[in-house]
């Protein structure tokens, strides 16, 4: 997915106004946003209405016009960046309830890439039903993986799914600090 850099946090706040619910809400916006009045006038009969839309991977996103182009942006940037300014390179918003359209201010923190799958829930693929744990069938045990840095790290072998969700549990609350989510 790309992401398309945002404009400033000062040029956000005439835009929209961030609601206590996480709503992201259009403000009359100030005519020097637009090329025509007929765009400004187009643009505020909006004032007042919850913004964005709902993305297939279930992402609110917004469209801005911004120097004459409408660029899409994702809901949780904006509404950071109204709150704390520029998102740092190399940084994604993270929902710390993997809710993806909480947007509400405590719910969203500054997160790497490696953070961000961290917090992920359980995949649709895994069959165990718990994250991090497989069986294998050539050591007919429960073997236990993470994701470290970005790189699996194996956590060990265990006969039995018990011993294995626990270790789990354990190494990513160790690994993962406050990005640990058990899925």
């Amino acid at each position: 997915m790309k992401i398309n850099p945002l404009p400033s946090q000062e040029y956000l706040r005439e835009c929209f106004q961030h609601l206590e619910n996480g709503d992201l809400v259009w403000k009359q916006r100030p005519r020097h946003h637009f090329r025509t009045q007929h765009g400004q006038d187009v643009s505020n009969c909006y004032e007042g209405r919850v913004a964005g839309r709902l993305t297939e991977d279930g992402y609110l996103q917004v469209g801005v016009s911004y120097f004459g182009k409408v660029i899409l942006m994702a809901v949780n940037r904006v509404v950071w960046t109204i709150h704390n300014g520029t998102i740092p390179d190399g940084y994604l918003i993270d929902h710390r309830d993997t809710n993806k359209s909480n947007n509400k201010i405590d719910n969203l923190r500054l997160a790497l890439i490696s953070n961000n799958a961290h917090n992920a829930n359980l995949s649709i693929r895994n069959t165990s039903g718990i994250k991090g744990v497989c069986w294998d069938k050539k050591s007919e045990t429960w073997e236990v993986k993470l994701s470290v840095n970005s790189k699996s790290q194996r956590i060990g072998y265990f006969p039995t799914m018990e011993e294995a969700e626990v270790a789990v549990k354990k190494a990513r609350l160790e690994l993962h600090q406050e990005f640990a989510n058990h899925g």
